[in-house]
């Protein structure tokens, strides 16, 4: 996976965020979220997903440097971005 690791625990999904320094969610690891986070949506056997992250911050949010470089034009996915907005 980019940018994060995913963990079982039994009904629980942990989604554990590792882009080091900052955590910045680039549109690579957005739209690989976007498939776990539909992933989870079909399975009946979870109950929970919960983020969180290694490092310093948790998230601080979009990759700047890739937006800029982009100039905003940035395909984060079908579900927005990482995939949050369809949850």
């Amino acid at each position: 996976m980019t940018g994060f690791k995913i963990e079982k625990h039994g009904v629980v999904l942990e989604i554990v965020l590792d882009r080091p320094r900052a955590n910045a969610i680039d549109s690579a690891t957005s739209r690989a979220l976007n498939q776990v986070l539909a992933d989870f949506n079909a399975d009946p056997g979870y109950r929970a997903a919960i983020f969180t992250a290694e490092g310093r911050f948790f998230c601080t949010g979009g990759d700047l440097k890739e937006m800029e470089a982009a100039q905003n034009d940035i395909n984060y996915g079908p579900n927005g971005f990482a995939g949050l907005t369809h949850c």
